[in-house]
């Protein structure tokens, strides 16, 4: 088996995994695993960070290091089950080393998420946020339009590269400024309740999860980084909420 080969196997599937939302645990297990099929007494290891990944393969062909940075990216469970796949079939004999990278390039190539299906679950969620936060039937169909016309804007940002910081935080002005204006023209009853229901997709929930499971699990650095990032990621859209209301509520 190419040494060379399989170490990139294993590099790009962590890659994936962590892009997609992966914990630090997993993606350090599936790259030890793919890692060990090398030969009976090669030795490994992979450490990885939030922005970056770190593996070794010592097999017949001497020492092989590989180091790469870690981009952010966004939470993907179709990438993370696909890779979980591809993996297990690897390990376990039923595809080849050649077979599996081909897997690997067909998962870093899968489309994106339709934008109208993405808009509409965007709305469909903020929606029924608002009928468990008891909003009335007006402040209901408002945070459905929002949460359509957010998924679209959210496309827009994300096609035009705009960090995740600045997305966040431009989302919670354009989900302050519509609630006032449908407000305004008596399309909704309380324009809080349409805030804090439209707010809750773009909420870091799962990063927040992820770092308590990886300090949990003893990954400290990487637990505390992104705990980090969903706390900021928190504020952005709280002054992004904050802003337009001080601006604009009060009209």
């Amino acid at each position: 088996m190419n040494d060379e080969k399989l170490l990139k196997l294993a590099v790009d599937s962590g890659e994936i995994i962590l892009k997609s939302g992966g914990e630090i645990q997993r993606v350090e297990d599936t790259m030890s695993r793919i890692m060990a099929t090398a030969s009976t007494n090669s030795e490994h290891e992979a450490i990885v960070f939030p922005t970056a990944i770190f593996a070794t393969l010592n097999g017949k062909n001497g020492q092989i290091t590989k180091v790469k940075r870690i981009y952010q990216g966004r939470t993907d469970l179709k990438r993370l089950d696909a890779i979980n796949t591809m993996s297990r079939n690897f390990v376990s004999g039923k595809i080849s080393l050649d077979e599996a990278l081909k897997c690997v390039e067909d998962i870093k190539n899968m489309p994106e998420v339709n934008p109208y299906i993405f808009s509409i679950s965007i709305s469909m969620t903020c929606l029924f946020f608002s009928l468990m936060i008891q909003g009335s039937f007006k402040d209901i169909i408002s945070s459905g339009i929002i949460g359509l016309a957010l998924g679209m804007f959210m496309i827009i940002l994300s096609k035009n590269n705009v960090s995740y910081f600045i997305s966040r935080f431009i989302s919670g002005m354009i989900i302050s400024i519509l609630a006032i204006i449908l407000h305004k023209i008596n399309m909704c009853n309380t324009y809080e309740n349409v805030i804090t229901a439209c707010i809750m997709p773009i909420l870091s929930g799962i990063t927040i999860t992820t770092s308590l499971r990886d300090i949990l699990n003893g990954d400290f650095v990487s637990g505390i980084s992104r705990a980090i990032e969903g706390t900021l990621v928190a504020v952005a859209i709280a002054c992004g909420v904050m802003i337009v209301l001080k601006i604009f509520a009060g009209i």
